[in-house]
């Protein structure tokens, strides 16, 4: 098992302004954790700028699968409670990914605070076509 800290965080918005406040909160959040002595990968850190210079799609649709193998390779699941991080799709698709690994998952504030932690437990993956009810 890696010791990379996967970083989740709320980032798609209507208003820019907000996406921009996401991402100034993700690096926030990222180097405190980096300051601590971890590992850690976060993609609206990571990827805000080239998708901002470069024109890439920013929703959840495009990045999903290259976040889901990051959280593969991950030992662990951190996500930034912020505005608007219980109302992501992809946050809470990362969230359920960690917890089918068996990752823990620890919820921080943008300053890397601890606000909760828990250990999952391995679940399986939902069938092809089924859907939560």
């Amino acid at each position: 098992m890696s010791n990379i800290i996967y970083l989740a965080c709320a980032y798609s918005d209507p208003d820019p302004n907000v996406v921009k406040l996401r991402y100034e909160a993700a690096c926030c959040c990222a180097a405190a954790l980096a300051r601590r002595g971890l590992i850690v990968y976060c993609p609206v850190a990571s990827w805000h700028c080239v998708t901002s210079e470069h024109g890439l799609p920013t929703g959840w649709e495009y990045w999903r699968n290259a976040d889901l193998a990051f959280i593969g390779i991950s030992s662990a699941l951190y996500v930034m409670v912020s505005n608007g991080w219980d109302r992501s799709v992809g946050v809470r698709d990362e969230i359920k990914e960690a917890t089918i690994l068996g990752l823990p998952v620890v919820f921080v504030d943008e300053d890397a605070g601890l606000v909760a932690q828990r250990q999952a437990t391995p679940m399986k993956r939902e069938a092809p076509g089924s859907s939560e009810k």
